[in-house]
């Protein structure tokens, strides 16, 4: 995997045909660090890649019943039904519903609500619940792509020529360089290759389900 000295290095070799990286924390490298952090949230909203799909699973220490689960730091959306379990029931599944519309619902219909944003943190809301000491909680959710900060962070994203190709093309789009149009397209297809890498499986995959909530619920409003 390659680390952010690697690709400056991989940048510099194109852009100043020099294969020594920059000096760390100089001008230089700051800007060239901004240009790939920025390719990295371009690959990260394009699409919900394999790579930033996360599962928790824990139990509640809550003294009393609560009805909301604090997300991770890194928290972006859902990948699925939150699933409830309390010692001696079975397992309920939350499917997710817009706030504005939870009037809608019955006041027994079992759903969740996402509130919050990226500056107060995200929360999940389910109704009805109440998560007492030692439920059972389960949530998969996408992350998000989190910082190239130091020397030695590696990118979650997959392929590192992307982000390499992506860095070079804002670059030369910056400086008005007209080689930029070339470099742009061959950025956007590594993206489109990465995405298309993404649905394609390998002959090992199981594919009846359409979706993968099909084989993990039977799920109808109001039902545990």
């Amino acid at each position: 995997m390659s680390n952010v000295t690697d690709l400056q290095e991989r940048i510099a070799s194109v852009v100043d045909q020099d294969d020594a990286a920059p000096t760390a924390g100089g001008d230089t490298w700051d800007l060239r660090l901004k240009y790939l952090g920025r390719a990295q949230n371009k690959w990260a909203e394009a699409y919900d890649w394999g790579a930033l799909y996360k599962e928790v699973n824990t139990l509640t220490s809550q003294a009393t019943g609560n009805t909301s689960i604090t997300m991770p730091s890194d928290y972006r959306k859902l990948a699925g039904y939150p699933k409830i379990a309390i010692s001696g029931t079975n397992e309920t599944s939350y499917p997710q519903v817009d706030p504005q519309k939870r009037g809608q619902y019955s006041s027994s219909d079992k759903y969740c609500y996402e509130l919050g944003n990226p500056s107060d943190n995200y929360t999940i809301v389910l109704h009805p619940a109440s998560l007492i000491s030692g439920a059972s909680i389960f949530y998969n959710y996408y992350a998000h792509a989190g910082t190239l900060a130091s020397p030695a962070d590696v990118s979650m994203c997959p392929d590192s020529e992307y982000l390499v190709t992506e860095a070079i093309a804002q670059l030369w789009e910056a400086r008005e360089d007209p080689r930029y149009p070339e470099m742009k397209s061959e950025a956007d297809r590594r993206l489109a290759q990465m995405i298309e890498n993404q649905d394609v499986k390998g002959y090992g995959y199981d594919n009846k389900a359409e979706m993968p909530e099909d084989t993990k619920h039977s799920f109808r409003w109001g039902r545990s």
